[in-house]
């Protein structure tokens, strides 16, 4: 396939994920706002926080869906089909024994915690024992439904996943309006309805990559080699996302034993904020990944570096253009989403922190895309675990000498940034030939550019009194200021060239020789 072709196929994808983000966003926002006000802010917190236990466990699941999607677009790389057919069927079986090895942790360790470590009053213990019970189900679910995504991914049709998220959340807010009407427990209700959509995503993605991808069809072919080399970069894969959601898992405890658990709602009303905005990030390292991967197995550095480059450019174009408005207005934002008074306390000030930890794991999380390609991500996984994993003892430290909860996500942004260097640093282990010091210099100049945004966006929100038309203002500002300076400072010719193009309604992508 021709680079320009490529690169279509870049650009299509990118569009369609984010027309599935900007949907999940709208319904999103939307439905953690009912969800808060039907289910009150104690029983949002128990659910945050109980659902916080099994995403521990989870890190399990975050690390295979690297690992599947890898290894199906080298096989697909290759054109061996009976080779796909087996690593298909490999993955299924790895799967397969990581929900048990999943399901045993849950019944007993995460059960265990959840009844005898964490804060709830003991008149919700019996909803918040259901809610567990559904949130592990519906991770098993997830865990077994890894293959089939990979799969979708591998294979670029990122349509379909746009589709099939696009429904997931339809379905998420239905359960929103039938919950005016349920006549019991509403958190119960709630996590049993929400296990139900977790079924109905499950049955969506096996019944369409068993009709359209001839290798999604499991005929226990599956070959010994290719589990253990699937489950070895699993096992360092597993290292650094254990890292990631340890850190977030462990720092939300700390909070709920330190502080009041309202601190809990507000921890998880930030998230979701952030996290909307991340998603669009997330976007682009889906799009991104199958290319850049690849390029590696095709031993094409220029074009790897290139799409490396251009990556780093617009997932911190894309972060910053949702993100700082967020973070000018967050107060502005939160009142009117949720309404006066329902907005936890802290929640403002999580949220800001949150996102400004975001924009440097935005970084490492791009920079890491070749090593995970090139299947040598021992060090670079023990680096991130291992940073990730210390980083809540330091938050301990921190709480019992200054019980300030902010501090928790100071700490985080400090490991974040030390990581993001680390991980641009560690693209030179592995590619002799390629100099980290332009990537970083690219990320130095689209730091100030969002630092000067930024500022700009603040300066000019002052102007006028917190309403929906300064929100719109905000927006508008940082998107002209933002698109301005990068296009200016941090684009190519060839970049700028194809952004002229495309507005004249006549696309050129990047040409192989794009970034230098």
């Amino acid at each position: 396939m021709s680079n320009i072709s490529n690169n279509r196929t870049i650009a299509k994808n990118s569009i369609m994920l984010y027309v599935r983000t900007f949907f999940i966003m709208a319904i999103g926002f939307y439905t953690s706002r009912v969800v808060l006000g039907k289910l009150g802010q104690e029983d949002y917190a128990i659910y945050n926080l109980v659902g916080g236990i099994v995403a521990i466990i989870a890190f399990l699941n975050s690390a295979m869906y690297g690992a599947t999607s890898r290894f199906l677009t080298v096989a697909l790389g290759k054109g061996d089909p009976d080779y796909l057919k087996k690593t298909f069927d490999s993955a299924i079986v790895v799967h397969f024994w990581m929900a048990v090895a999943v399901f045993v942790i849950g019944e007993t360790a995460g059960l265990w915690f959840v009844n005898s470590k964490l804060i709830i009053p003991e008149n919700r213990m019996l909803a918040a024992n259901v809610v567990y019970q559904t949130v592990l189900l519906t991770l098993l679910l997830n865990i077994m439904q890894v293959p089939f995504v990979s799969s979708i991914i591998s294979h670029e049709k990122m349509s379909i996943y746009a589709y099939v998220d696009i429904i997931n959340f339809t379905l998420k807010l239905v359960i929103v309006f039938i919950m005016a009407a349920m006549p019991y427990d509403r958190l119960i209700s709630f996590s049993l309805l929400m296990l139900g959509v977790a079924l109905v995503v499950f049955l969506i993605y096996y019944v369409y990559t068993f009709r359209k991808f001839g290798e999604c069809r499991f005929r226990g072919r599956h070959e010994k080699v290719i589990c253990r080399q699937l489950t070895s970069f699993f096992g360092f894969n597993m290292i650094g996302n254990f890292g990631a959601i340890f850190n977030m898992q462990a720092i939300n405890i700390l909070i709920n034993r330190f502080f009041d658990i309202l601190y809990n709602a507000a921890t998880g009303i930030a998230t979701t904020v952030s996290n909307m905005v991340n998603a669009l990030t997330g976007n682009m390292l889906v799009a991104f990944t199958p290319p850049i991967t690849k390029s590696v197995a095709a031993d094409d550095r220029e074009r790897m570096a290139s799409l490396t480059k251009l990556g780093m450019v617009m997932s911190l174009f894309f972060f910053a253009l949702f993100g700082i408005p967020v973070v000018v207005e967050t107060e502005t934002v939160m009142a009117v989403w949720l309404g006066k008074g329902m907005v936890p306390p802290m929640s403002e000030v999580f949220c800001r922190l949150i996102i400004a930890g975001m924009l440097f794991e935005t970084i490492r999380r791009i920079a890491i895309i070749s090593i995970h390609a090139c299947g040598r991500l021992k060090a670079v996984s023990l680096c991130i675990g291992t940073v990730l994993t210390v980083n809540p003892f330091i938050v301990w430290l921190v709480f019992r000498h200054y019980p300030y909860a902010p501090m928790a996500y100071v700490c985080t942004i400090a490991a974040n940034a030390l990581l993001a260097a680390v991980s641009i640093f560690m693209i030179k282990r592995y590619f002799k030939w390629f100099n980290p010091w332009f990537l970083l210099w690219i990320v130095a100049k689209m730091l100030v550019v969002i630092a000067v945004t930024l500022v700009t966006t603040f300066w000019i929100s002052t102007l006028l009194p917190p309403s929906l038309w300064r929100i719109l203002l905000s927006a508008v500002c940082s998107t002209v200021t933002l698109s301005v300076l990068t296009y200016i400072f941090c684009m190519t010719k060839a970049n700028r060239r194809m952004v002229v193009d495309y507005i004249a309604g006549k696309i050129k992508f990047v040409p192989k020789k794009g970034i230098r």
